[in-house]
């Protein structure tokens, strides 16, 4: 195409230089232009924008200085999607997305160009990214420096240049082995998997016939499967592969046929199928071993349908594989209803594996306990239940069976007269007897507590012992039994007692250790009497011969080896050697058993036991009396493991048979008394009455029927109905409770009664059980009212008394104020004045008395403050100003105190007012009353003149010190007086 320019100017000759280098023959002339039909007319300026307006590529003139679009055509804006009003308000980043604002505006600035052809990324209005190239030339144009260029998309190119990129890529990188052969069957191309695989470098594959790495290729075949492949397009087949080191194996291979720019290849990938064939084996065997395994096998659906069963399972439940599969959990498991399958089935997607026990129905109608392993499996998006079942019937047998033999083994340990315990394989108690409880004066934590319950342990020679030092900790760690060991027990109240251990360790069915039992004897007495023995000729006597019951070892024949003290003591001998003379003269049967021939099947119980083997048996005495003891009995094994003798330990359990008896014959004695008692009694238990007495009946108006058919407090009424309820259940209960509490009620006859109950709990028949008593004192309450009434009366009288003589202190204070009037003398008027302030403050305290509630004391606070008022309106003269504080504990004081102190108050504070501050000088008096551990502190100081210093207020010769000295001694209490800035006087007596 040849595009003709008019002009000459620089602007045509710098877009005839672009134009050139994008392939277009650009002609300037002077001269006409040839006149064509499709010349539009235009100006010369204007004529180079109009032929760039139809260029096919995108055409934009930039602004150097602003980077905005000063000409875009109209292929530029369709290829942003943009009209060309919209282009030309836009800058460059407004579409370039690869380069920031900053970086252009830089560039722009610095005029340093990418280079004349770049390419970068724009953004359509639309949002979609175009790839694009762009030449660029700066040039000048009307007389402006601008920036010309030239844009092209590329985005389809560049769509083909990524995918044939990323196909490259993927096969390069992919897993599987990747292979280009020619149609003879030489590699032509290797990915880099197949040269890991076969171990070959890539240079050593390529060139390489296919027959070289696969056996089962020779020429001939690789002919054949070119033409197979041809023919078909793609194969697929299994294989074997070679390795360059010789190794062999399994691979699939996937063939294509490519015929590309004519030329024609085959397209291999082979995926090594080593680990495939070996889960393949693995899954027939596991289905084999799943089929035939001893164990019940069955695939279910989250229904509860199921879909397989092996082997065992359809001999332990009597159906065929055919009959089993489409039954469902409920058909097998009768228990187990449709609600349960759902459940179940929420319950084990939840946690994924479960086991439980449950009942299965064989088809005979047997039932036979199994236990159940399900798992939660998901197969190729589909859910089952994977479960496997035992049939436990024998264990559950021996369950049973280990269940009774601990059971008795238990009852054997309770029984037992000594402390035992026994732990697990990691020293943690799993259980003690009630004597080591009692030994140990604790409770240990079972599961928890380590080695032993004993608060602390020590040695014989008094250093502390860790429990893990201890004799079963040593057994259970060394495997050794460590019996027979004396060790120090420290109980929590600091006493100590030392004891003999016996440890035993407890095997499993396999011969694993599983455990330890111990035996703890007390032998603290015994150490306490060889202590104090220790230098007698007794000194090497042996334990046994001191223990407080009595010890044997005897032989299956009858023969007493041996018997310590206890022993000859209970049957009434005088020594041990008296009794062994005695019995083995004859034999133990003949000699102690009121039977003989009783004593052989206890013998034949101890030695065939492993344990101890506890009864309780009749003995003659020397004196031929019966006692009855408890014996526990142990086997002992010879050198040869056989059992000929055995040892016992026998308690004297007469006086505690005897003193059950008596408790039996007392509890007698106590329902004859309470059937006889003039108290109403009741026991109950839990919300019932389980007795009444006759006497319950009598004061209630209920029979004992009526009262057993009621709870035990519906015989009262309203809220004391309610009190009796929650007393009598709380105390039940353990909480604490008043023990005594008073009540009134309606009898049934309807008749108003109060009563006194007494109540108390204790331990009946296993259950906690409440007794209560009952004391009718309707009339002690009569008594208590009258008694009130006629109090009230005399507290009246009193107070009408206290206010008479308060009246008649008034009066003589008025008649003093009234005489003192007749006189012009001022010192007898003060004398006057005084005499009337004293009577003041004892009219004062009997009108305080009267007024209160309480007759017996005053409040010494409120006395004392109206007494010092009324003090201060009689003495300051106007000519004065005295500050009088008062500083007073409320504290309560009979009248035969308040006037004595109310006097002093009233001597004192004249006092001051006179001679402290004579001649109308000021000051402060401060009164205070101060109570400390039963003494009370009286004090008035004045910051006046003071005393002179010779004075002493025992010698005084004034009426009001000596009344002052007089009030003092009747309060039996003492006076200081001191005279350091002022004067004080200090009275202190007992409250």
């Amino acid at each position: 195409m040849v595009l003709y320019i008019e002009g000459s100017d620089q602007d045509q000759q710098a877009a005839r230089t672009l134009l050139q280098e994008h392939g277009f023959t650009v002609s300037l002339s002077r001269g006409e232009v040839p006149v064509a039909t499709e010349l539009v007319e235009t100006t010369e300026e204007d004529l180079p924008l109009a032929f760039l307006a139809h260029f096919i590529d995108g055409i934009v003139i930039m602004n150097v200085e602003t980077a905005g679009v000063l000409y875009a055509n109209n292929a530029f804006a369709e290829m942003l999607g943009y009209s060309l009003e919209e282009v030309r308000r836009q800058k460059v980043w407004d579409w370039d997305v690869v380069w920031s604002r900053e970086e252009i505006e830089h560039m722009y600035a610095t005029r340093k160009w990418l280079g004349e052809r770049f390419e970068t990324r724009f953004r359509r209005k639309g949002g979609q990214m175009l790839d694009v190239a762009v030449t660029h030339k700066p040039v000048t144009w009307k007389g402006k420096e601008v920036l010309f260029c030239v844009v092209r998309d590329i985005s389809e190119g560049k769509q083909t240049e990524r995918v044939l990129h990323l196909t490259q890529f993927t096969v390069e990188n992919t897993d599987d082995q990747a292979f280009w052969m020619s149609p003879e069957g030489r590699f032509l191309y290797v990915n880099e998997a197949a040269c890991t695989a076969l171990d070959y470098s890539r240079e050593e594959l390529e060139g390489m016939p296919i027959w070289e790495i696969d056996p089962n290729v020779t020429a001939d075949k690789a002919v054949d499967y070119w033409r197979q492949l041809k023919e078909e397009g793609s194969m697929r087949f299994e294989s074997l592969h070679r390795a360059k080191d010789g190794r062999i194996y399994p691979v699939e291979v996937r063939g294509n046929y490519v015929n590309y720019d004519g030329q024609e290849y085959s397209c291999v990938f082979v995926t090594d199928i080593s680990k495939r064939k070996q889960e393949e084996q693995a899954l027939r065997l596991n289905q084999f071993a799943v089929d035939n395994t001893a164990e019940q096998a069955f695939w279910i659906t989250p229904e509860g349908q199921i879909t397989y069963a092996n082997n065992a399972a359809c001999a332990s439940l009597g159906y065929c594989r055919e009959e089993l599969v489409g039954m469902s959990l409920p058909d097998i498991d009768p228990d187990f209803s449709g609600e349960d399958v759902v459940e179940s089935w929420i319950s084990l997607k939840k946690d994924k594996v479960r086991r439980f026990e449950r009942c299965h129905k064989a088809k005979d109608g047997r039932l036979y306990p199994v236990e159940v392993r399900s798992n939660y499996v998901n197969y190729d998006g589909r859910e089952f239940r994977f479960a496997f079942v035992i049939d436990i019937s024998e264990r559950k047998a021996a369950e049973e069976a280990l269940w009774r033999r601990e059971e008795q083994y238990r009852q054997l340990m309770e029984m037992l007269p000594i402390a035992a315990y026994t732990t697990d394989a990691e020293g943690r108690i799993t259980f003690f007897n009630r004597r080591a409880q009692e030994f140990w004066q604790r409770e240990p934590r079972l599961g928890s507590d380590l080695w032993c319950g004993s608060h602390m342990l020590r040695y014989l020679d008094g250093p502390p012992m860790d429990h893990d030092q201890c004799p079963m900790a040593l057994t259970l760690k060394t495997g050794q039994a460590c019996q027979g060991k004396e060790i120090i027990v420290e109980h929590p109240d600091g006493t100590r007692s030392n004891v003999i251990v016996y440890p035993e360790l407890l095997a499993d069915t396999a011969g694993e250790t599983e455990g330890a039992v111990n035996l703890l004897v007390d032998i603290t007495e015994r150490r306490q009497t060889e202590e104090a023995l220790r230098e007698s000729e007794h000194k090497y006597r042996t334990i046994v011969e001191h223990a407080p019951f009595g010890i044997t070892r005897s032989t299956r024949e009858g023969e007493l080896l041996n018997a310590n003290p206890a022993f000859a003591s209970i049957l009434g001998y005088d020594s041990v050697q008296e009794l062994l003379e005695s019995v083995n003269l004859s034999n133990i049967q003949d000699a102690l058993f009121p039977e003989p021939s009783t004593r052989a099947p206890l013998v034949e119980n101890i030695l065939s036991s492993d344990s101890w083997y506890v009864f309780n048996n009749l003995f003659y005495c020397k004196d031929g009396s019966l006692v009855t003891c408890r014996v526990h009995s142990r086997r002992i094994m010879n050198g040869d493991g056989r059992a000929d003798e055995f040892e016992s330990f026998i308690e004297n359990i007469t006086d505690q048979l005897e003193a059950m008896r008596a408790l039996r014959e007392s509890e007698e004695k106590f329902r004859v008394l309470a059937e006889t008692s003039s108290v109403p009694i009741t026991i109950y238990q839990e919300d019932r009455f389980v007795y009444v007495n006759p006497a319950m009946e009598q004061l209630l108006g209920y029979s004992a029927e009526e009262l057993y058919r009621m709870k035990f407090w519906e015989w009262a009424q309203g809220e004391v109905r309610e009190q009796i309820r929650n007393n009598g259940l709380e105390r039940l209960s353990g909480k604490t409770v008043s023990g005594q509490y008073e009540i009134s009620y309606l009898t049934k006859g309807g008749e108003q009664r109060c009563v006194l109950i007494s109540a108390g709990v204790m331990e009946y028949q296993g259950l906690p059980t409440g007794v209560a008593s009952l004391l009718d004192i309707t009339e002690r309450k009569r008594s208590e009212e009258l008694l009130r009434a006629s109090l009230a009366e005399k507290e009246v009288l009193l107070q009408e008394i206290h206010h008479r003589v308060k009246n008649n202190l008034q009066v003589v204070s008025s008649l003093l104020f009234l005489q003192a009037q007749r006189f012009s003398d001022p010192e007898l008027q003060a004398c006057f004045l005084e005499s009337q302030s004293r009577i003041c403050s004892m009219a004062l305290a009997h009108e305080q008395l009267y007024q209160s509630k309480n007759l017996s004391e005053i409040s010494i606070k409120k006395y004392m403050e109206n007494l010092v008022g009324q003090l201060e309106k009689s003495f300051q003269s106007p000519k004065q100003e005295v500050d009088c504080r008062l500083v007073v504990e409320n504290v309560p004081l009979d009248i035969e105190k308040v006037v004595p102190c109310g006097l002093l108050v009233t001597e004192l504070l004249s006092n001051a007012y006179k001679h402290a501050f004579a001649d109308g000088c000021s000051g402060q008096v401060t009164v205070s009353l101060q109570s400390e551990n039963g003494q009370i502190e009286l004090k008035v100081v004045d910051d006046g003149i003071g005393l002179p210093a010779e004075f002493d207020h025992r010698q005084a010769k004034t009426l009001g010190l000596q009344l002052v000295s007089a009030l003092v001694n009747q309060l039996g209490g003492a006076l200081e007086v001191e005279t350091v800035n002022g004067t004080c006087f200090r009275v202190n007596f007992a409250g």
